[in-house]
């Protein structure tokens, strides 16, 4: 179903940019894997210029 596909990218960009939010005050307790994950995010969004904020 094509509706459920856009939902699920749209959730996908929303919760990229909710977790690589440059002033995110939750990194300070985030692990390192979690924190190479963002970082993979980051790049991506980079990238493809769906957002940086870094």
């Amino acid at each position: 179903n094509m509706d459920v596909q856009d939902g699920y990218e749209r959730t996908k960009i929303i919760l990229g940019q909710l977790l690589t939010f440059k002033s995110n005050e939750s990194e300070d307790n985030m692990s390192a894997g979690v924190l190479e994950f963002i970082s993979c995010i980051r790049k991506i969004q980079c990238k493809t210029g769906l957002a940086c904020y870094f």
